[in-house]
């Protein structure tokens, strides 16, 4: 499946207020709880009415369990939909003006982490977003960086090659950056550990791709404006949209992902707030705060409790709070 990834920015509440946060997630999951209890009482006394047993127990139990989180995306879908129509104002986008805040000041590195990818269409991407920030006429407060894990030799010559192409037909030298490193220690986090420790210093945002990822230039400035103007906001996560997918399994999720998303987005946004998480790409981080609380050590003991935590993600969100 030849997919691409564009993004729009995901309203992330922000935890000014924890009384209304608090009441809205236990108004969440007391309505989930609810809906759980009334369905779970009359399939037990369907059951009931035909004789008990041990099975119907283990039955009742797993009924339970699956209709938990069904009944718990249907009230987070419910809470969207009606945060979209009256328009909550708990949102980043809207609790303060941002469009006209400047952008001096705020060197962002643009980070594509890249392992044996398709080095002609990473870089193809990594061009389109290169322009667009060009036409926006606010390239000068971007760095890109392709930070490569590529252990096949003939995939990194490539790389290099079609950088050097890309660099020489956009005049990028000093703007547009390849590295590649020897051991792929870590993985995605490993690799944007070592580029943090590095050059961290030298920016004050960092913005992580995937090798798919497609954001267009004005999100990205809006990105930066949003965290300029919420100094106490760590990540700012947007939420990508498949496009482009061409097997039929890629154009069902597509289909899927444009249709009911940003009802259940909403819907996560309104009683996750501030607290949202982080899905690994397509968000911006303040490089400070991540480069204090975020490095993740190497667990003790054999895989899969020891060793690199894979679900890197979720941990750093955590740790940003």
């Amino acid at each position: 499946m030849d997919t691409t990834s564009q993004t729009e920015i995901k309203l992330v509440p922000l935890p000014k207020r924890p009384i209304p946060r608090l009441f809205r997630v236990f108004a969440l999951h007391s309505a989930a709880v609810l809906i759980v209890g009334i369905l779970g009482w009359l399939f037990a006394d369907l059951l009931w009415r035909t004789g008990w047993s041990t099975s119907r127990t283990i039955l009742v139990c797993l009924f339970i369990l699956l209709v938990w989180y069904a009944a718990l995306g249907c009230v987070s879908a419910i809470a969207g939909f009606l945060s979209m129509v009256f328009q909550d104002q708990q949102t980043i986008t809207r609790t303060k003006p941002y469009n006209n805040v400047s952008l001096r000041n705020t060197p962002t590195a643009l980070l594509f982490p890249i392992y044996n990818e398709d080095a002609s269409k990473v870089f193809a991407r990594i061009k389109t977003v290169y322009q667009s920030l060009h036409r926006l006429g606010h390239l000068e407060h971007f760095d890109f960086f392709v930070l490569s894990d590529t252990d096949d030799p003939d995939i990194w010559l490539l790389e290099e090659r079609i950088w050097f192409d890309t660099i020489k037909e956009l005049n990028a030298l000093g703007k547009i950056f390849y590295r590649r490193r020897f051991t792929n220690e870590g993985k995605k986090s490993g690799n944007i550990r070592d580029f943090l420790s590095l050059w961290g210093k030298r920016y004050k945002y960092f913005i992580v791709f995937d090798a798919d990822s497609l954001m267009q230039g004005e999100t990205l400035v809006s990105l930066v404006k949003l965290m300029e103007i919420h100094p106490e906001v760590g990540l700012i996560q947007t939420v990508p949209s498949i496009v482009n997918a061409t097997t039929l399994f890629g154009r069902i999720q597509q289909f899927a992902n444009r249709l009911y998303a940003p009802i259940f987005i909403a819907g996560l946004n309104f009683w996750a707030q501030g607290f949202g998480n982080y899905w690994g790409h397509n968000a911006i981080i303040r490089t400070e705060p991540f480069m204090k609380y975020c490095d993740l050590p190497k667990l003790p003991g054999r895989k899969p409790f020891g060793g690199h935590i894979l679900s890197h993600d979720f941990v750093e969100a955590a740790l940003l709070t």
